[in-house]
């Protein structure tokens, strides 16, 4: 089964939603694909599921077909709406909340990065579970971590989403290639004092993600030396997140059980 969402009239740089819903069918059963160029904005966990995508518009856009499928019962009807946004933040063009975080109060130890020796660090999490009438899936749009520079270094530093190996909150790390890699952020634009920097995921790198799952968010800077570096600030006396510290080398990642890094995803 499926359903033509019609593409209202729209200019470059709008925001476009388009929604998608059946009549009955739990989440689990229900499936939708997305057309070409399109992000997963939502998808609601309901007893009468919704799956909204997004995309930030050429002016041009035609009309748009969604292809949905589900095992629910006989006479399943689908309802499609498409709207318009004028005048978005096209980086984040629907907010952001927090899916994990970890407080920069809690900070008492810093992490060298970029200093000829760590290329990345990185801290495991969960995402919030699905439970009724919330969400189920949606996109990873910035991550945050507490930066300090050290020396005069140069160049660009960026966060990444990564799978997740190991046992949460004792061997967590890294795995496989990056879901998403954010914009750059200038490292000479650092401070000599501990300060939230944030690194956004834009349009074409906004990364899927899954309810209840295990993920890695890292920051990575290999442009210094050891003189010349960054620091991220983390907790070693008392951790209190659930999943745990990791360290990349420029080779492999290694867990840092009892550490936890100071950040927000």
């Amino acid at each position: 089964a499926g359903v033509v969402v019609p593409v209202c009239p729209n200019s470059a740089g709008d925001l476009l939603v388009a929604v998608v819903m059946a009549d009955t069918g739990a989440l689990t059963t229900f499936t939708a694909t997305m057309p070409t160029g399109w992000k997963l904005l939502q998808e609601w966990y309901n007893t009468t599921p919704m799956i909204a995508y997004m995309k930030i518009a050429s002016g041009s856009d035609t009309d748009l077909d969604i292809a949905a499928t589900t095992h629910a019962t006989t006479n399943e009807t689908y309802n499609g709406s498409m709207t318009s946004f004028r005048d978005v933040d096209q980086v984040t063009p629907v907010g952001v909340s927090t899916l994990s975080s970890y407080a920069t109060s809690n900070q008492d130890s810093l992490q060298n990065v970029g200093d000829g020796t760590t290329t990345g660090v990185a801290q495991s999490f969960t995402t919030p579970a699905a439970t009724a009438n919330t969400n189920a899936r949606g996109c990873f749009a910035r991550a945050q971590f507490f930066l300090k520079k050290v020396g005069s270094p140069t160049g660009n530093a960026v966060a990444k989403i990564y799978a997740h190996s190991g046992t949460l909150g004792t061997s967590s790390v890294p795995t496989g290639a990056a879901l998403a890699t954010s914009t750059n952020v200038d490292v000479s634009t650092l401070t000599g004092t501990l300060t939230l920097t944030s690194f956004v995921f834009d349009e074409a790198n906004w990364a899927q993600f899954t309810a209840g799952t295990n993920y890695v968010v890292a920051l990575e800077y290999s442009g210094g030396d050891a003189s010349n570096y960054v620091q991220a600030g983390y907790d070693a006396s008392a951790p209190g997140h659930a999943g745990n510290k990791s360290t990349f080398n420029g080779s492999v990642w290694a867990a840092q059980s009892g550490h936890d890094v100071c950040f927000f995803a």
